[in-house]
């Protein structure tokens, strides 16, 4: 093969969930010295764990079928893929299944006269709980545990493997692959149930119960050292699934950072002692790290020096903050988000250790983004933005939840209404006659579990002027019962 020419590139549909060992293009023939070959291997087990895959009505869930010669080698042979009930679900030449209706059915992946089936369920969900993420991407928990994520899965956000397509670079380089965005919830890949999920742009969390954490997406940084996925690789398993984060006890709360790229994640031990690992941007997590674009690793979860006991957790994009029992605010990284008015104060950008954020003022909640908002006990918005101290953010209204995103913020009227601003703007109404439990924001995206338990999502411009038709009409998430 000629180093100048891309190889040809094998049939890839996505996700290491089916596989078929077939004599394809390589009959049984000796080995060098004359010995026959093996006989091929059987067709492996279905992987995750369970035999019955779940989507739900107008999901998605990839299969990737591998041929293989009869040494086991990976052939060019296509899989083709059917399904048995068109009715509950759909397959096309890809390996995309699409759910249609609740039921069961079996898709069947086809190569060279050898066939393997993989059962599949199209059942509906109840969400507990919802939370948006950068661009459309977001993550929900269902009444049961169960996590899904949609939108980009650049770095395995979706805790699932999507559709991948690749492009030839040069001989030096390779194929340069991505992976295909889910428009739909998906489940995702694991046997944990959650409490609670942390969601930030790149890198999604989950705690469960008895204080474990999982997680997924922007893992490079993490203990156990897995890349979801290597771009350059045409051919290979992406590891899209979470993994235990192997961490030294039990944890009470937990955060994320927010960047694409930030593999951050901090926790609260019973004791409200904070501990973070991951990627430590400008001292976010706790380490020595400096600002971007080169941030230090802190490989194992590691107590943040000098810290109070906390009874909360919020993290932005270089930036983690906490509540005493006292309601006073600690933060560490990036010093221009603390809230302290240090637009123009010289001085270390990096800080490691806590001290006292948002100018003083004591909140019974915090959230983080490219600053922050706080909310008092009497239900008081106040936020904060690059450099700036805390000023109220709604005057006259008053809110129960508080929400800060990447370029506005919101909060949740006892009476379930959503009001959003723009930093420093005005607030108004965007839930459109819709009343919720829970609200929350990120980038331009609201969504929240109505009172009546369904999820929707609003789309919400907030591009700082609050321009006719920045709100876009409600969407409930698909597959709910």
């Amino acid at each position: 093969m000629s180093p100048s020419r891309p190889p040809r590139l094998p049939r890839l549909a996505a996700l290491g969930l089916l596989a078929l060992v077939a004599a394809c293009s390589d009959p049984a023939r000796p080995d060098g010295d004359g010995t026959p070959p093996p006989p091929p291997p059987p067709p492996p087990a279905v992987v995750p764990d369970s035999l019955a895959f779940p989507v739900v009505p107008g999901g998605r869930l990839w299969l990737h079928g591998d041929a293989r010669d009869s040494l086991g080698t990976p052939s060019d042979t296509l899989v083709r893929f059917t399904v048995l009930d068109t009715t509950v679900a759909t397959v096309d030449e890809k390996g995309q299944v699409t759910g249609r209706r609740p039921g069961r059915t079996v898709v069947v992946g086809s190569a060279a006269g050898r066939t393997v089936r993989l059962a599949v369920v199209v059942r509906t969900v109840r969400y507990r709980d919802v939370w948006p993420s950068a661009g459309d991407d977001g993550c929900a928990l269902t009444t049961d545990g169960e996590a899904l994520c949609w939108g980009g899965n650049s770095n395995g956000m979706i805790g699932a493997e999507t559709l991948r397509s690749c492009a030839w670079i040069s001989p030096s380089q390779g194929y340069r692959c991505g992976s295909w965005p889910s428009d739909a919830p998906t489940f995702v890949r694991t046997r944990a149930r959650f409490t609670t999920l942390a969601v930030g742009w790149g890198r999604r969390c989950g705690l469960t119960a008895d204080g474990r954490v999982f997680c997924w997406g922007a893992l490079a940084a993490t203990t156990n050292g897995i890349v979801p996925c290597a771009d350059t690789l045409p051919r290979g398993r992406c590891d899209y699934a979470p993994r235990e984060e192997p961490t030294p006890l039990p944890w009470a709360r937990l955060a994320v950072g927010a960047w694409l790229v930030n593999g951050t994640t901090c926790a609260l031990a019973a004791g409200g002692a904070p501990w973070c690992w991951g990627h430590d941007w400008a001292g976010n997590a706790g380490g020595a790290g400096e600002s971007s674009p080169s941030p230090a690793t802190v490989p194992a979860p590691t107590p943040v020096r000098a810290a109070p006991p906390l009874r909360d957790l919020a993290m932005g994009p270089a930036v983690t903050c906490g509540l005493d029992a006292d309601d006073a605010v600690w933060c560490w990284g990036y010093r221009y988000y603390f809230g302290n008015d240090t637009a123009g104060v010289r001085g270390p950008e990096a800080v490691r250790e806590p001290v006292r954020g948002a100018n003083g003022m004591r909140f019974a909640a915090i959230s983080m983004a490219n600053g922050g908002c706080g909310l008092t006990r009497a239900g008081e918005a106040w936020c904060w933005w690059y450099g700036t101290r805390p000023a109220p953010a709604a005057p006259g209204r008053t809110f129960v939840t508080i929400s800060a995103g990447e370029v506005s913020a919101c909060g949740l009227t006892a009476d379930g209404e959503g009001w959003c601003w723009p930093y420093n703007r005005a607030p108004i109404p965007i839930t459109q006659g819709l009343r919720f439990r829970t609200f929350r924001v990120e980038s331009y995206t609201a969504c929240g579990i109505a009172l009546d338990g369904r999820a929707w999502c609003i789309p919400y411009q907030a591009n700082g002027e609050n321009p006719p038709g920045a709100v876009g009409a409600p969407r409930i998430l698909a597959g709910q019962d």
